[in-house]
């Protein structure tokens, strides 16, 4: 009542009162419209069409040894070459890589079958790749004391920094 809910007018219409004011306080810019739901939202963009989308945090999980890294080399490859990956089609784009588990003689030898595999050769790749490794190497990207406050690791910056020259 205080807030101009008409209970009987609900009761005959079902139409639902909606405050016409919000009390702005530091969570309103988190708030969801629900009435904006009732528009159609923008389709989601994937890197890989209902596994991979862009812009998200993903994450591939699995035992060690069952073939992540080479799943996401050939990942990688495909992407760059604008090859199907899985049978699935896939849009090419530029491709950022950090492996911490594999060494540059392990990766290059799996590169060397994914490029014969996709009938690509390394230089074709060389502008649209950007892999490396950096494995037995200190891959910490925040450090935190004992207040549990993090601080972000010189090896943060030059990533970033590296990433955002390559811009893929």
């Amino acid at each position: 009542i205080v807030e101009g809910f008409k209970f009987q007018e609900f009761l005959q219409t079902g139409i639902c009162y909606i405050p016409s004011k919000l009390i702005p306080n530091k969570l309103t810019p988190n708030l969801i419209s629900m009435s904006k739901t009732d528009d159609m939202p923008p389709k989601r963009e994937w890197i890989v069409q209902d596994w991979l989308p862009s812009g998200y945090v993903s994450a591939l999980y699995g035992d060690g040894g069952v073939g992540k890294s080479l799943l996401v080399q050939q990942l990688i490859t495909a992407l760059a070459a604008g090859k199907p990956w899985l049978g699935i089609n896939l849009n090419p784009i530029k491709v950022y890589a950090l492996f911490c588990e594999d060494d540059r003689l392990e990766l290059t030898r799996r590169q060397h079958a994914i490029n014969h595999f996709y009938r690509v050769k390394g230089y074709s790749l060389e502008e649209k790749i950007r892999m490396m490794t950096r494995v037995g190497e200190d891959n910490r990207l925040m450090d935190f004391n004992s207040k549990d406050s993090g601080k972000l690791t010189s090896f943060f910056h030059d990533l970033l920094e590296d990433i955002k020259a390559f811009q893929p």
